[in-house]
């Protein structure tokens, strides 16, 4: 292999790697993440985690959208803030993510 063929091989070689580095970085910037709604994200966490205590047959249920929406200043200060629910001894507790994706879902207005 003459030395000509040799760097325009390696010219090659590196603009590849440049032109799917830049294709790569520019698809990854144009990607917005799906926005967090009650439906998709909170619900199943609710479920999972508050059901026992904030079910339909309790007199305090939260799990429909629209008293989880009214309340939702409230739940984040207890989830995220105050981090007391759900209580210590529920064996079922929200991880730190799972915290910070309903303080997330408030704070970006707490879509259905």
């Amino acid at each position: 292999m003459s030395n000509i063929t040799f760097m325009l091989l390696i010219a090659f070689i590196v603009g590849s790697f440049s032109v799917f580095n830049y294709i790569d970085h520019t698809l990854n910037e144009d990607v917005e993440p799906a926005p967090i709604t009650y439906t998709t994200d909170v619900r199943p966490l609710f479920k999972r985690s508050c059901l026992p205590c904030h079910g339909p047959n309790t007199g305090r249920n939260w799990l429909d959208y629209d008293t989880a929406y009214r309340k939702r200043i409230y739940i984040k200060f207890r989830t995220l803030i105050k981090k007391d629910m759900p209580p210590s001894y529920w064996k079922k507790q929200l991880s730190e993510e799972e915290r910070d994706l309903i303080g997330q879902w408030v704070d970006a207005g707490a879509k259905e």
